[in-house]
């Protein structure tokens, strides 16, 4: 996964990862293996950037 021009490994084992992608942002499977992406929008009015 890439945020920012920075490369972060992202295990497939089931986890869940919260990221900001307000900036440049990309992924990427690199396995031969098909691989789901679930994407979600969470909108919460008292944070403040």
């Amino acid at each position: 996964f890439i945020v920012n021009h920075h490369c972060t490994h992202l295990p497939a084992d089931g986890s869940v990862y919260f990221t900001d992608t307000r900036g440049y942002h990309t992924a990427l499977n690199g396995s031969d293996q098909p691989r789901t992406h679930l994407v979600a929008a969470l909108a919460y009015p008292e944070y403040q950037p």
